[in-house]
């Protein structure tokens, strides 16, 4: 069904709770986060709960938090963002990686759905052990690494498929509009066409009956190659 995000306040209380679990019984958790703003929210939000265990952060993230800490200007909370970076441990090669299993932790890295980045070294040690979790917090493509680990707690190793021992979750920490959102700004521009795209098949079937009932513009689904002319 179409959804409206949970109450933030409640996702990032939960969100700590579900890792310090983990933490607590001796294991670790792995973040698969998006280089760009999602890695840099996560560590913040560790920050600002005042998180007691070590917190790493690895991948093309490292490169962008660099990048960020040039253009304080651009920043709602500066401060926080520099706090939240400083506070955290910067891979800097292999022998660190290594180093990070010695104690409960937990490491921020790319590629948030798995496709990818340095968060693949880590996949090996973690899924074995029940002790340990990955918590995804960003959209997971269909047909992608971190989705299949989502929905059927299993990972492809080259020529072999491994099942999940370690604890699974998603949180919804989307930057994006949900449906009421969406649904109050179309109102608001109260459209005689609308096209929607860039989202699940069956996610944009669902919405566009629920525009065509509460607003009644026209709403298309568009396939590839598909022309308009209004």
């Amino acid at each position: 069904a179409c959804i409206n995000h949970l109450n933030r306040d409640y996702s990032e209380k939960l969100f700590i709770e579900k890792i310090l679990e983990v933490l607590d019984n001796g294991g670790h958790v792995l973040i698969p986060s998006f280089a760009v703003s999602r890695a840099q929210e996560i560590l913040c939000m560790l920050y600002e709960h005042n998180f007691p265990y070590p917190i790493y952060l690895d991948g093309m993230a490292r490169v962008v938090s660099e990048i960020m800490l040039k253009y304080p200007s651009y920043f709602k909370d500066y401060s926080l963002l520099e706090k939240a970076l400083e506070n955290t441990y910067w891979i800097k090669g292999k022998k660190d990686r290594k180093e990070i299993f010695s104690e409960p932790s937990v490491i921020v890295s790319p590629a948030g759905m798995l496709k990818g980045g340095a968060a693949i070294y880590y996949i090996d040690k973690i899924v074995k052990n029940e002790k340990n979790g990955i918590f995804f917090v960003g959209y997971l493509a269909q047909n992608t690494p971190g989705r299949e680990i989502l929905e059927k707690k299993v990972i492809q190793f080259q020529n072999n498929v491994e099942k999940i021992k370690a604890k699974v979750d998603w949180f919804s920490f989307s930057s994006h509009a949900d449906m009421d959102g969406l649904t109050k700004f179309i109102k608001e521009t109260e459209p005689e066409n609308l096209i929607l795209i860039h989202g699940e098949y069956y996610r944009m079937l669902e919405f566009s009956k629920i525009i065509k009932e509460e607003i009644g513009c026209n709403v298309y689904l568009p396939k590839n190659k598909d022309e308009f002319t209004f």
